[in-house]
């Protein structure tokens, strides 16, 4: 779900900055980054789970509530803000993996709040998830960047909480290949997650 807002701006201002790099982006699930990465096949990786591994260093890049997608016929559309008590007994779309982060931090947010979730669909990526709300198969917790993928039926509402869980962005690299593309894609990062990279 980054790749619909923050990699887009990210990577803008870093091109904005330097013209003269040409940037490749390859996708794969962490295993593979990782392995890219040690054999210095790709400097830098973007990705939501956060390797803890002693070669890898890590930095924050994003971070995003978690808002509500919802058919707009669902009563609570209705609603500017959705309580998260209100979703009791209400079926919920979930994402399969349970190492997702979207995944742990909806389970988390509802447990917070004394919710049970009631699993009506699990889906492989999100994105399917908000179509299966456009048929009116259930709800699904979002990252606020998600709020980009207009499709027809879906509404998009703030959580009313009495929690703050956050779904981040990271970034990270091997700590041992400092280079000066790696020097200055992290000094992008830096600037972007002071001046607009934390979305309260």
């Amino acid at each position: 779900t980054a790749m619909y807002e923050t990699l887009p701006r990210l990577f803008a201002q870093f091109r904005a900055e330097h013209p003269q790099v040409r940037l490749a982006l390859h996708h794969g699930p962490s295993p593979v980054q990782l392995n890219a990465l040690r054999q210095r096949r790709v400097v830098i990786v973007f990705e939501r789970l956060v390797p803890r591994e002693a070669d890898i260093a890590v930095e924050l890049v994003h971070r995003e509530p978690i808002l509500l997608a919802l058919h707009d016929g669902h009563p609570l559309a209705a609603l500017p803000e959705v309580p998260v008590e209100a979703l009791k007994d209400e079926p919920m779309i979930m994402p399969s993996s349970p190492s997702s982060q979207l995944h742990n931090a909806s389970l988390e947010l509802m447990m917070l709040h004394g919710v049970e979730p009631c699993v009506e669909d699990e889906v492989a990526d999100i994105v399917t998830g908000v179509l299966m709300v456009s048929i009116g198969r259930g709800l699904v917790m979002v990252p606020q960047s998600l709020r980009r993928l207009q499709m027809p039926g879906v509404v998009v509402r703030p959580l009313k909480s009495r929690h703050e869980v956050w779904m981040e962005l990271y970034c990270y690299h091997l700590k041992e290949a400092g280079s000066p593309l790696l020097d200055e894609m992290l000094a992008v990062v830096r600037r972007f997650r002071r001046v607009g990279g934390m979305t309260a």
